[in-house]
């Protein structure tokens, strides 16, 4: 054996809390438990235990999407009274590809379907759709590594790392705005895997 590995469990996900390789000696204490035998316990201070860091490097490589939800809830003004219209969005059948570069570089290509729930005052529609996706622009991550930044066309969208280790990346986006003159807040989800 030339190296330990200590594993934390996240939520059922197991990530790496702590990495010797190679093992180091003045990490261990000796106790003696007879006259002819030694006990070795491996010494781990908070320390030296470094958690698995949101940067380029770590970053890099390519993903597939898990999970793609939205809520919005949006506040009408009719005839001075005031109508919510809540919409619940579903994506499946994820066939796509994200890429993040170790050089700040983003894409994403394939396709998917959402499905789109509306209740406006009682009255509920869905509908479906396939989106293809085919875009190339830039990310940045937030000096205090909890945050991600995707620029696509000079379009950018900030996201809350809720989730990230050596496989996953989930990302979360709220927003509390008018769009349009309505006001308007939603929570985003999207969920990665790393392939």
């Amino acid at each position: 054996m030339d190296s330990i590995i200590l594993l934390k469990d996240f939520n059922g996900d197991l990530t790496t809390a702590f990495n010797m390789n190679p093992i180091i000696d003045n990490h261990w204490i000796e106790q003696k438990t007879s006259p002819n035998k030694s006990d070795f316990m491996l010494v781990v201070t908070d320390n030296m235990l470094t958690p698995y860091t949101l940067n380029n490097d770590n970053l890099s490589g390519n993903y597939k999407t898990t999970l793609l939800t939205g809520d919005i809830e949006q506040t009408y003004t009719v005839n001075g009274t005031e109508v919510k219209s809540v919409t619940k969005i579903v994506g499946d059948n994820f066939q796509m590809t994200t890429v993040f570069g170790a050089n700040g570089s983003y894409s994403a290509s394939g396709q998917y379907r959402i499905e789109t729930t509306v209740t406006t005052a009682g009255n509920t529609t869905t509908d479906s759709e396939i989106i293809v996706v085919e875009d190339e622009g830039t990310y940045s991550i937030s000096p205090d590594k909890k945050r991600l930044t995707i620029t696509i066309d000079g379009d950018a969208e900030t996201f809350d790392a809720s989730l990230f280790n050596e496989t996953k990346l989930n990302l979360k986006r709220e927003i509390n705005e008018t769009i349009n003159d309505v006001p308007t807040v939603g929570t985003f989800k999207v969920n990665y895997e790393r392939i």
